[in-house]
C-alpha cells in the first residue's frame, strides 16, 4: 500500500469533516488526502484501516439485513411479500367506511403493516420466526382477548348523542387483543371480529337496552308532534306501537316509527282532519280514512263497530283512504273490553309473490281475531298471511343473520335464506312456503282480506296498492272491522270458550318443557316478562336508529341507552 497517498491537510481530524473541503461530496468513507506535496505520517496508516473497516462493515450489515428479508418473505411461499401482504387484506383492517375510497383503504393498510413491521415486534431480522400478528392492536401479542364490558357499550352508544357513530365507536373499542389505544381516531370502523355484520353507518352490538313504557311512548309522541303531527293523533300512533313491543311484535313497534315520521313530513299522509262516514246502515258503515295516520282511521272503526255490534249483535265498518296502521291484533284485542268478538284486516303494500309466481301482487294482509274467555283469559291471533312479517326479514337483514328457510324467495321465486335477496327484488311467501308444503292456502287467505279490504271498501288493491316505503303517491289502503256480541247467540260462550282453551294447553307436549299454546299465549308471556323486568329490552342498533331520527327532527331528550342488558 501507497502510504503517501494518505495525507491529510492540518485542519481536518480523523473521522470528521475537513475545513478544507477535500472530502468527496456524498461520501461516507473519511478522506486522509492532504495537501498536495506532503507526506503522511505512518501513524495515520491506522486511519486508512479504520476507513477500509468502517466501509467493509456498512455492506456486510446491508447484505445481512437483505439476507434476513428474503428469508422471512420466503417463509410465507413462493411470491414472498406478495403472499405476506395477502394476510393482511384491506378488509382484515377493516378500514372501509362510507365515503372511504379503495384507493385509501389500501393505502391505509399498507401503511398499518409497515408500522406492524417495526413497532409491534415484527423485527425484519426475526420475522421468520415470528407469526403474523393481527392487525395493528398495539402490545396485541401481550394482551389476551378481552369481550365487551356493559360499560363500554354503554359509553359507545350514548356517545351517539354528541358525535357521528363511527367516531364515537372508535374512541374507546374493544378489539381481539383488548382495547385499541393507537390509531382510534384515524379509523373510520373498529377492527372487531364478524364486522362484516356491521351495517353501513351504525355499529352492531350482541346486546339489549332497557327502557320504561313511558319513555318510548313520550319519545314516538315528541318525535311525531314535532313534523306537525296533532297530539292526540301521535298518541293513537305511539299506543298501537308500543303495544306491538309489548306483546313481542318488534317489527311493528318503535322499529317502524321513523316510517310514520317521514309519511308525516313529506305531506304524502295527512296530519289535519278526522275520519268520516260515508255510508252505514244500523250494522254496517263505509269510512272514508281522508289519508290520516292508520291508527287514527283504526281507533275511528273499531269504535264504531263496537257502538253497532252492541246496538244490533254485530257490527262491520270498512275503510277506504287509510295508511299502515300497526298491528292487527291492536284493533280486534279493543272488543275484549266490551266481552265480545273483535276482527281486524288490512291490505298491504304488494310484498308476497303467490304460489307459482316470482312477481309480488299480494300484501302480507294480516289477519286477526280475539274472543274473550272466563277469568280475563283470551283467545288471540294475530298473524300476517305471508309466511312472516316483512318487518321481521328486515330486522334480520340489519342485524347481519340469515332468515329461515321458507320466510321468501328471491328475484326469480326461489325460496331463499338472504334477506336481501328478499328485500332487493325478490318477496315474501305465502303461510306454507312453496306449493308442496302448502303455500297455496296462505296465498288464498291472503286474497280473501283483499276481498274484504281493498275490493269491498273502494280502496286500491293488489299490484295497484303504492309501493312499500314509496311515497309517490298516497297509500290508500283498505280495512276491515268487525265486532260480534256474543250474547246475541247461544249463551254459555264464555265458558265453552275457556274449555277449549284448556284443551290444547292441557295436551302432553311432543317435546318436553315445550307445552303446547293457544293464540296470544306467547304475547301474554311477553307481556309478563316485561313486568317483571320494569321495561321493554330493545336491540341497541334500533334505539341508536331512532334516536337518530329523533335528533334530525329535534326531538330531546332521546331515548335512554343506559340500562344494558346481554343477549
Amino acid at each position: 500500500m501507497d502510504n503517501h497517498s494518505y495525507n491529510y491537510p492540518s485542519d481536518c481530524t480523523p473521522l470528521t469533516d475537513c475545513k478544507s473541503a477535500r472530502k468527496p461530496g456524498g461520501s461516507t468513507a473519511v478522506n486522509m488526502a492532504g495537501a498536495e506535496g506532503k507526506d503522511a505520517p505512518k501513524d495515520y496508516l491506522v486511519w486508512s484501516l479504520c476507513n477500509t473497516l468502517y466501509v467493509n462493515f456498512c455492506c456486510l450489515g446491508f447484505m445481512a439485513l437483505v439476507y434476513s428479508i428474503k428469508g422471512s418473505f420466503d417463509f410465507f411461499g413462493e411470491d414472498g411479500f406478495q403472499s405476506f401482504m395477502k394476510l393482511f387484506t384491506v378488509e382484515d383492517f377493516e378500514m372501509g367506511g362510507p365515503g372511504k375510497s379503495e384507493g385509501g383503504q389500501a393505502d391505509e393498510a399498507r401503511r398499518c403493516f409497515s408500522d406492524t413491521l417495526t413497532r409491534e415486534g415484527l423485527l425484519l431480522g426475526h420475522a421468520h420466526k415470528r407469526r403474523p400478528a393481527p392487525p395493528p392492536i398495539r402490545h396485541a401479542h401481550k394482551r389476551r382477548p378481552a369481550p365487551w364490558t356493559r360499560q363500554q357499550v354503554a359509553a359507545c352508544s350514548s356517545s351517539y348523542q354528541t358525535r357521528s357513530q363511527e367516531e364515537a365507536c372508535s374512541l374507546d373499542t374493544p378489539t381481539r387483543g383488548g382495547l385499541l389505544l393507537r390509531h382510534a381516531y384515524e379509523r373510520r370502523a373498529p377492527p372487531i371480529r364478524h364486522a362484516h355484520k356491521r351495517r353501513q353507518g351504525y355499529y352492531l352490538t350482541n346486546h339489549q337496552c332497557l327502557i320504561n313504557h313511558s319513555e318510548v311512548l313520550s319519545f314516538i309522541e315528541r318525535c311525531m308532534t314535532a313534523v306537525g303531527t296533532q297530539k292526540h293523533h301521535a298518541n293513537s300512533l305511539a299506543q298501537v306501537l308500543v303495544e306491538g313491543d309489548c306483546r313481542g311484535h318488534y317489527s311493528h313497534g318503535l322499529n317502524r316509527m321513523d316510517m310514520y315520521v317521514k309519511d308525516i313530513e313529506s305531506g304524502i299522509c295527512s296530519k289535519d282532519g278526522e275520519p268520516a262516514v260515508e255510508k252505514e246502515t244500523a250494522a254496517t258503515a263505509l269510512v272514508d280514512g281522508r289519508n290520516l295516520l292508520g291508527p287514527v282511521v283504526g281507533n275511528f272503526c273499531m269504535d264504531l263497530a263496537l257502538k253497532k255490534a252492541k246496538e244490533v249483535g254485530i257490527g262491520w265498518v270498512v275503510a277506504h283512504g287509510s295508511n299502515h296502521y300497526g298491528i292487527a291484533g291492536y284493533y280486534a284485542m279493543q272488543a275484549l273490553k266490551e266481552n265480545m268478538i273483535g276482527m281486524s284486516f288490512t291490505n298491504t303494500s304488494p310484498l308476497v309473490v303467490p304460489t307459482r309466481g316470482k312477481e309480488c301482487t299480494l300484501g302480507t294482509n294480516p289477519i286477526s281475531v280475539a274472543a274473550p274467555a272466563n277469568d280475563g283469559d283470551s283467545f288471540v291471533l294475530d298473524m300476517a298471511t305471508s309466511a312472516v312479517a316483512l318487518g321481521k326479514v328486515e330486522l334480520h337483514d340489519r342485524r347481519g343473520d340469515p332468515i329461515p328457510e321458507g320466510w321468501g324467495c328471491d328475484p326469480q321465486g326461489n325460496l331463499t335464506s338472504d334477506p336481501k335477496k328478499v328485500l332487493q327484488g325478490g318477496g315474501l311467501v305465502p303461510i306454507g312456503g312453496s306449493e308442496a308444503t302448502g303455500g297455496y292456502k296462505g296465498y288464498g287467505l291472503g286474497m280473501m282480506v283483499e276481498v274484504f279490504c281493498g275490493i269491498l271498501s273502494g280502496a286500491q288493491y293488489s299490484r295497484h296498492v303504492r309501493t312499500w316505503k314509496v311515497t309517490d303517491r298516497v297509500a290508500n289502503l283498505g280495512q276491515c272491522f268487525v265486532a260480534i256480541n256474543p250474547e246475541n247467540f247461544a249463551a254459555g260462550f264464555t265458558d265453552r270458550m275457556s274449555d277449549l282453551l284448556s284443551i290444547q294447553r292441557g295436551l302432553d307436549p311432543a317435546t318436553p318443557g315445550s307445552p303446547v299454546l293457544a293464540a296470544g299465549d306467547p304475547e301474554r308471556a311477553h307481556l309478563d316478562t316485561i313486568k317483571e323486568m320494569g321495561g321493554i329490552p330493545y336491540h341497541l342498533n334500533v334505539v341508536n336508529f331512532m334516536n337518530e331520527c329523533g335528533k334530525r327532527v329535534g326531538v330531546s331528550p332521546l331515548l335512554p341507552c343506559d340500562r344494558l342488558l346481554s343477549n
